[in-house]
Protein backbone atom coordinates (compact mmCIF):
# COMPACT_ATOMS: atom_id res chain seq x y z
CA UNK A 1 0.00 0.00 0.00
CA UNK A 2 2.85 2.35 0.65
CA UNK A 3 3.65 2.39 -2.96
CA UNK A 4 0.69 2.46 -3.88
CA UNK A 5 -0.18 5.87 -1.90
CA UNK A 6 3.57 7.29 -3.19
CA UNK A 7 2.76 6.73 -6.81
CA UNK A 8 -0.37 8.99 -7.00
CA UNK A 9 -0.16 10.91 -3.62
CA UNK A 10 1.92 14.12 -4.50
CA UNK A 11 3.22 15.41 -0.72
CA UNK A 12 3.59 18.81 -1.21
CA UNK A 13 1.62 20.28 1.22
CA UNK A 14 1.73 19.93 5.11
CA UNK A 15 -1.46 20.03 7.19
CA UNK A 16 -2.01 20.34 11.24
CA UNK A 17 -5.03 18.69 12.86
CA UNK A 18 -6.11 17.81 16.32
CA UNK A 19 -8.36 14.61 16.59
CA UNK A 20 -9.04 13.00 19.51
CA UNK A 21 -6.59 10.43 21.33
CA UNK A 22 -9.27 7.73 20.59
CA UNK A 23 -9.36 8.18 17.26
CA UNK A 24 -5.77 8.67 16.66
CA UNK A 25 -5.43 5.25 19.30
CA UNK A 26 -7.61 3.48 16.72
CA UNK A 27 -5.84 4.81 13.40
CA UNK A 28 -2.59 3.81 15.11
CA UNK A 29 -3.73 0.44 15.41
CA UNK A 30 -5.33 -0.21 11.91
CA UNK A 31 -1.92 0.86 10.84
CA UNK A 32 0.06 -1.73 12.81
CA UNK A 33 -2.03 -3.97 11.29
CA UNK A 34 -1.68 -2.99 8.00
CA UNK A 35 2.31 -2.78 8.25
CA UNK A 36 2.12 1.27 7.62
CA UNK A 37 3.02 4.22 9.26
CA UNK A 38 -0.06 5.90 10.57
CA UNK A 39 0.91 9.14 8.65
CA UNK A 40 0.67 7.10 5.63
CA UNK A 41 -2.60 5.50 6.17
CA UNK A 42 -4.23 9.08 7.41
CA UNK A 43 -2.99 10.49 3.87
CA UNK A 44 -4.44 7.37 1.94
CA UNK A 45 -7.83 7.94 3.58
CA UNK A 46 -7.95 11.40 2.67
CA UNK A 47 -7.00 11.14 -0.51
CA UNK A 48 -9.75 8.69 -1.09
CA UNK A 49 -12.21 10.50 0.40
CA UNK A 50 -11.37 13.78 -1.47
CA UNK A 51 -11.35 11.55 -4.90
CA UNK A 52 -14.94 10.25 -4.41
CA UNK A 53 -13.47 6.49 -4.01
CA UNK A 54 -14.71 5.91 -0.82
CA UNK A 55 -17.77 4.43 -0.11
CA UNK A 56 -19.52 3.40 3.57
CA UNK A 57 -20.18 -0.65 4.57
CA UNK A 58 -22.12 -1.66 7.40
CA UNK A 59 -18.55 -1.71 10.08
CA UNK A 60 -17.34 2.13 8.68
CA UNK A 61 -15.99 3.59 5.61
CA UNK A 62 -13.65 2.00 3.14
CA UNK A 63 -12.42 2.02 -0.27
CA UNK A 64 -13.03 0.68 -3.10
Amino acid sequence: MKSVCSEYIKKNKRVNIRISAKDLEDIQTIALEEAIPYQTLMASVLHKFASGRFVEREKGLTSQ
